[in-house]
C-alpha cells in the first residue's frame, strides 16, 4: 500500500447489555480511503461479438474499449479478448505504450455467431496470470448483450468470477446492454468483487469502461481482508457491505477465525461501510471483550480495533441504543434480499421482503431517526425491486437501488 492511506474505525450499536441475558449487537466498520498516486494496473476487456452485437452495439463497444485504453497510463497493462462462436485474443496482454496501435487492433473487431462466453473467461485468466507480477492490480471487465449459449450452468459462471477474485485477486466487473441476462452478470460482479453497470443506451458503454479503469487506477489496498476474532462466546451471524452499495458478504473461515475478502479499496469510492450481526451469550461483568477486528493487505496490518460491552442491570443504560446502526444493518439486509428475490424469482422470499418492509415502515422503528427519509427511500427502492413485471424493469430498479451509476460522468 504505497499509493495512499486507509483508516478504519469500528463501533457497536450498544455497549450496555441486560445482565444474564443473551443479546444481538451490530458492529460496523467504517473505512476511509485516500489516494496519493495512481496504481499500476492490468485490465482485460472481454467483449461479446456475437451476431446480436452487429451494428450500433459493436460500434459503441469498440469506442468503449478505446476510451478504456485511453484512460490507462503508460505503465499499465491491457488485453482485449472477443468471444462469439469462439474466443479470440485481439490484444495479448501488453504494456500501454502505443495507444494508437492498440486502438487500431480494436477497430478490426467484427461480429457474428453465438455467445460462447466461458472459454473467454478461461482465456482472460490465462492472459492475466501469464504476465502478472506483484504490485500490479488486475481486473476483468466483461461486456455482453445477452446470455451465454454454451450450456454451462449459471452457477459455474458465478463460481468462475468468485475464483478470480478470491484466489487470484482479480476483480470482475460486468457491463450489460440490450437484452443481457442479469441472472448471470449481477451475481458474477457481486462475488467477483467488482461493479455491475446497467447501460440502457449503447452510447453509455464508454462511461462504464472509463469508470472501471478509474476505480482500479485509484486502488489503494489490493485484496484486503477484514478479520473478525470473536471473544468470550461471541459469534458472527452475517456480514453485509453497506457502502458503496448493499450486498451480502460470504463469511469465510481460517483456523476457526472468521474473515471476509473485501473488494479492492479505492480512493475513487473513498468511503466503505461493513456491518456484522453478532450474537452474544449471557454475561454479568463490565468490560467484556466481544470482538477484535483487523484489516490487512497481504501480511501488512492496515488497521485494527476492538469492541467491548458492559453487562448491567441499570435499565437507563440499557436503553441507550444506537438505533441508526441497527437500522442500517436491517435495511441493507432487506436491499440484498430484495435483489436476490428478484433475480431468482423466489416468490416466498419476495413475500418475506415485502412484509419486512411494511413492518419496518409501519412499526414505528423509523420514528425519531435523524435521517428517516434516507431509510424510507432505500426501503421504497427495495420494495420496487420486488414488484417488477419484466426483466428490463428489474434491471432498472436494481440499478436505481444501487445508486452508484448516477455519479458516472
Amino acid at each position: 500500500m504505497v499509493n495512499g492511506h486507509v483508516d478504519m474505525f469500528t463501533k457497536v450499536n450498544r455497549s450496555y447489555l441486560q445482565a444474564e441475558k443473551s443479546a444481538k449487537v451490530f458492529v460496523t466498520s467504517h473505512i476511509d480511503v485516500k489516494g496519493t498516486s495512481p496504481a499500476r494496473t492490468l485490465t482485460c476487456f472481454l467483449i461479446d461479438t456475437s451476431g446480436s452485437m452487429t451494428g450500433r452495439p459493436l460500434h459503441y463497444a469498440k469506442e468503449a474499449v478505446k476510451s478504456g485504453i485511453d484512460a490507462l497510463g503508460p505503465s499499465d497493462f491491457v488485453s482485449v479478448i472477443s468471444f462469439s462462436n469462439r474466443c479470440k485474443i485481439v490484444i495479448p496482454t501488453t504494456q500501454v505504450s502505443n495507444k494508437l496501435s492498440l486502438m487500431s487492433a480494436v477497430d478490426r473487431l467484427n461480429s457474428g455467431g453465438s455467445t460462447k462466453m466461458y472459454k473467454a473467461l478461461e482465456a482472460a485468466g490465462n492472459e492475466i496470470t501469464r504476465v502478472y507480477q506483484p504490485g500490479i492490480i488486475p481486473q476483468i471487465v466483461l461486456l455482453t448483450d445477452g446470455a451465454p449459449t454454451d450450456r454451462i450452468p449459471v452457477s459455474q459462471y458465478i463460481d468462475a468470477a468468485s475464483h478470480f477474485f478470491l484466489n487470484g485477486g482479480i476483480s470482475f466487473s460486468t457491463v450489460g446492454i440490450s437484452n443481457y441476462n442479469d441472472e448471470y452478470i449481477i451475481p458474477m460482479s457481486n462475488l467477483g468483487g467488482g461493479f455491475w453497470y446497467h447501460i440502457a443506451n449503447v452510447e453509455g458503454i464508454s462511461n462504464a469502461f472509463r469508470d472501471s479503469v478509474k476505480k482500479i487506477s485509484a486502488c489503494v489496498a489490493h485484496r484486503p481482508i477484514l478479520w473478525f476474532n470473536p471473544k468470550n462466546g461471541a459469534s458472527i451471524d452475517e456480514i453485509y457491505m453497506v457502502e458503496p452499495f448493499s450486498k451480502s458478504l460470504p463469511l469465510l473461515n481460517n483456523s476457526g477465525i472468521p474473515y471476509c475478502a473485501l473488494p479492492n479499496l479505492t480512493a475513487d469510492v473513498g468511503k466503505y461501510m461493513f456491518t456484522a450481526k453478532v450474537s452474544l451469550p449471557p454475561g454479568t461483568e463490565e468490560g467484556v471483550d466481544i470482538l477484535e477486528t483487523k484489516l490487512v493487505e497481504g501480511d501488512a496490518l492496515i488497521s485494527e480495533d476492538s469492541i467491548s460491552v458492559d453487562y448491567t442491570s441499570d435499565r437507563t443504560l440499557i436503553m441507550d441504543e444506537d438505533t441508526p446502526t441497527r437500522l442500517i444493518h436491517r435495511v441493507t439486509q432487506i436491499q440484498s434480499l430484495a435483489e436476490e428475490a428478484a433475480l431468482t424469482g423466489n416468490q416466498e422470499l419476495t413475500k418475506i421482503v415485502q412484509e419486512d418492509i411494511k413492518t419496518l415502515i409501519e412499526g414505528g422503528d423509523l420514528e425519531d431517526v435523524e435521517n428517516i427519509e434516507d431509510f424510507k427511500e432505500k426501503l421504497t427502492q427495495a420494495d420496487n425491486v420486488t414488484r417488477v413485471e419484466s426483466a428490463e424493469e428489474r434491471k432498472e430498479q436494481i440499478s436505481e437501488m444501487r445508486g452508484y451509476q448516477k455519479d458516472m460522468e
